[in-house]
């Protein structure tokens, strides 16, 4: 048998990986700048809950 060796395939895997793998890090600090904002203003926790929800919503498809 043969593996699928298409270059063209193998990028556009390669590229998809890499937008979601900046979607995430980019998520991250965004939530971790939040929490810390919210620590540091003594706000409600809740809302990094809410935040964490909205970027699980709107991953990119």
């Amino acid at each position: 048998m043969t593996e699928n060796t298409n270059p063209r395939t193998n990028r556009n895997w390669k590229q998809i990986f890499q937008l979601l793998f900046a979607y995430l890090v980019a998520a991250w600090t965004f939530l971790e700048f939040v929490d810390w904002i919210l620590n540091r203003y003594s706000l409600s926790p809740y809302w990094v809950e809410v935040f964490i929800w909205i970027f699980i919503g709107i991953i990119p498809s």
